[in-house]
């Protein structure tokens, strides 16, 4: 008897073993799971914000080659114009036919969910036109950038200032298509090429600048909300500001127009603490004569109560007018005791002497 009643016993357990997990079992594993998921999700996010900036860079790179061929075969410049991010300003200041051409042209409003991803080749000249009487045409359709990527407002505001002061005459573009009857009384940031490949529309800060930066950063815009008939609304996109992001930068060459990539960097939270280096600059006169970027950053880091490294220039070496790191050395902390937006304003404070200059933020 007894060894029959230990055969049932271990029958019972076998038959508890064949019907798998229990529901507290189950729960357990879910949470595992998800506790998992939670710790890879942001890792597997800059992943794939590295993928899609690595793609908006190879994408901007072929269309800045691709417009400045066509200046140099058509003989005439080609810019690539931007669609930046709107103000309610930019709105206020809108003519009714402008806010019309917004609101009832299905192009111009689709560039309304444009802003910051954008852009679009326009030359005044095309093949045919008569001296002095230029078609002013858009010469190819608006292009985005792949989803998760975008242009910095800060950056294109400063290229819009940089149109503004170059020597040529400012382009205005009078549409946002060729079909449009509507004459904007404001302008969009660009980059144009002349007909020799040179870059237009943005001139050198010093003698040795080698040229304009153009900045890609991960994240999402979120466009402006839409009417119940699927249509824009006039208002700015929203753009992320408060999130460590992946910025990869290009460098357009000023006297033959090639752009070239620079590298990737990491824009961190706008308040966390961060310290600041150098890693690109070309200003030959950045210590001699007391006004240059040395100045500069020994003059702003005063007014922002940060911690400067005066000595941060015994690292680098003149190499033909281009100041490199000594060999074997490392990039020094130049500026710490900061958040990351104000760093972002040291480098467009740079910017302004060198345009070329890069900073390792972190």
């Amino acid at each position: 008897m007894t060894h029959h009643s230990t055969s049932v016993n271990m029958n019972k357990a076998l038959s508890r073993e064949r019907k798998g997990f229990t529901l507290v079992e189950m729960v357990v594993v879910l949470a595992i799971a998800i506790a998992l998921m939670a710790i890879m999700l942001p890792a597997l996010k800059g992943l794939r914000g590295d993928k899609y900036s690595l793609s908006a860079t190879t994408q901007l790179i072929a269309d800045f080659n691709n417009a400045r061929l066509e200046a140099i075969n058509g003989g005439s410049p080609v810019y690539v114009v931007f669609m930046p991010k709107l103000t309610l300003k930019n709105f206020e200041g809108m003519s009714d036919a402008e806010k019309t051409y917004f609101q009832k042209n299905k192009l111009a409003n689709q560039q309304l969910g444009g802003q910051l991803v954008s852009y679009a080749f326009f030359a005044e000249y095309a093949l045919g036109d008569n001296l002095g009487q230029p078609s002013r045409r858009w010469v190819s359709d608006w292009k985005f950038l792949p989803e998760g990527v975008y242009l910095p407002s800060e950056m294109l505001s400063q290229l819009n200032q940089a149109n503004v002061n170059s020597p040529e005459p400012l382009l205005r573009v009078p549409h946002l298509g060729n079909d449009a009857q509507v004459n904007f009384n404001w302008h969009l940031p660009y980059i144009g090429f002349d007909a020799r490949g040179r870059l237009l529309g943005v001139k050198p800060a010093t003698p040795d600048s080698m040229g304009w930066v153009v900045r890609l950063v991960e994240g999402g815009v979120l466009p402006p909300e839409k009417r119940a008939d699927g249509t824009y609304l006039l208002t700015p996109s929203d753009e992320p500001l408060n999130m460590a992001k992946v910025q990869k930068s290009i460098l357009i060459n000023y006297l033959t127009g090639r752009p070239n990539t620079m590298g990737t960097t990491t824009v961190p939270p706008a308040m966390k603490a961060v310290t600041v280096k150098v890693i690109i600059f070309s200003n030959r006169a950045w210590k001699g004569g007391g006004e240059g970027m040395a100045k500069v950053i020994s003059d702003w880091a005063g007014i922002n109560n940060a911690q400067y490294n005066a000595n941060w220039g015994a690292f680098y070496w003149n190499n033909n007018d281009r100041w490199e790191l000594r060999q074997g050395a490392r990039a020094p902390v130049v500026i710490s005791g900061i958040t990351a937006s104000l760093a972002n304003k040291l480098l467009a404070e740079l910017q302004k002497t060198d345009p070329s200059v890069d900073l390792l933020i972190e």
